[in-house]
C-alpha cells in the first residue's frame, strides 16, 4: 500500500515536467478598430495569476510571441510594434518588432485568405508563479491612425529545457 503513494506521485511530476509541451501557456487576444487604430489607443492584455501557476514550477520560462491579424485594407508593407511586458508598474522587458505583413509583390506573409494572421516571437521570459503580468502593445508608425489590423494577440508558451522531464 505504500508504493500507491509514490506511484502516483510519479504520475503527476510526470505530467506537470510533460506539460510544456503541447498548446501555449497564455494566449490572449485584443481586438482594434480596424478603420482606425491610433498609436495611443495600446492593445493590453493581461495574464492571470492562473496562467503562470499552472506550470507548478515557479519561476518558469517562457517563449512570447505575438500575433498581428490583418487585412488587404492594411496600406503598408511592414508594421512597427512596441511590446512591453509589465508586473504592477514595473517594465520587465520592452521590445521594438518590425513584422513583414507583405512580401515586395504585395502577397500577405500571414496565414488566411482576406484576413491574416501572423505571429513572432518576441523573447524568453521567466515569470513568477502566482503573479499577474500585462501585455501592453502599441503601432509606432508614423500615419495615425493605421487601418485594416483587427486584432493584436500573445502567447506563451513554456519553454521546456533539456534538464527539464528527460
Amino acid at each position: 500500500m505504500t508504493m500507491r503513494p509514490i506511484i502516483i506521485l510519479q504520475g503527476l511530476l510526470g505530467m506537470i515536467l510533460a506539460s510544456c509541451q503541447g498548446s501555449p501557456s497564455f494566449s490572449g487576444y485584443h481586438h482594434v478598430d480596424r478603420e482606425a487604430w491610433y498609436s495611443e489607443d495600446t492593445a493590453v492584455m493581461l495574464i492571470q495569476k492562473a496562467d503562470t501557476a499552472r506550470r507548478h514550477l515557479p519561476p518558469h520560462t517562457f517563449d512570447m510571441r505575438v500575433g498581428v491579424r490583418y487585412t488587404n485594407d492594411y496600406s503598408y508593407r511592414d508594421i512597427a510594434l512596441l511590446v512591453e511586458l509589465k508586473s504592477g508598474k514595473r517594465v520587465i522587458s520592452r521590445d521594438t518588432l518590425l513584422f513583414n505583413l507583405f512580401d515586395n509583390e504585395n502577397q500577405a506573409e500571414g496565414r488566411g485568405l482576406g484576413r491574416y494572421d501572423l505571429d513572432l516571437p518576441v523573447r524568453e521570459v521567466t515569470l513568477k508563479a502566482d503573479k499577474p503580468y500585462e501585455v501592453r502593445v502599441s503601432h509606432l508608425m508614423r500615419m495615425n491612425p493605421v487601418q485594416g489590423i483587427t486584432d493584436i494577440s500573445c502567447f506563451l508558451d513554456c519553454v521546456q529545457h533539456p534538464s527539464e522531464g528527460k
